[in-house]
């Protein structure tokens, strides 16, 4: 094969991948929620009709402003807390601000609590008893981590 067939195959191959590439990025099905997202998976549990749907999603609104609201905090306290690299003697500093953060976590988990309190008043009382069995499920839908794969058994480092 000489030179002008191997360029003519590269630059054949090279446009064919880019042409799939930009089919794959323009067929993509945006806007659709991934059926998994924890939203979904309660509305689906639940069965929740259109208004609740409605009144679930305006909980979610608030719920994500008060949760981005501390999150800001957290991040104006770590940013103060790593500042304190700087010096030296400063562990009650350290301490106090540590201690803020801890409290505004603490805050949040309450947050999150009083909005699954708040999920409950939207349900009626032929939903109550599926309520019931997706509090069991809460700290794994929520979960941020995905599932730990099985890679065998640990092994201690050194």
């Amino acid at each position: 094969m000489n030179k002008k067939h191997f360029y003519t195959l590269t630059i054949v191959g090279l446009l064919l991948v880019n042409l799939m590439l930009i089919g794959f990025i323009t067929f993509q099905k945006k806007g659709r929620p991934h059926p998994m997202q924890p939203k979904n998976i309660i509305i689906d549990k639940l069965n929740f009709d259109n208004d609740q749907i409605a009144s679930y999603e305006l909980l979610i609104s608030d719920h994500l402003n008060k949760i981005r609201q501390k999150d800001h905090e957290i991040m104006e306290l770590k940013r103060a807390l790593y500042e304190q690299l700087r010096f030296d003697n400063n562990a009650s500093v350290v301490d106090s601000v540590t201690t803020q953060i801890s409290n505004i976590q603490k805050k949040i988990e309450q947050i999150h609590y009083d909005h699954f309190k708040e999920i409950k008043l939207i349900c009626n009382s032929a939903q109550q008893e599926s309520y019931s069995q997706l509090t069991e499920e809460i700290s794994h839908i929520f979960s941020k981590k995905p599932p730990k794969l099985d890679r065998g058994p640990d092994i201690p480092k050194n």
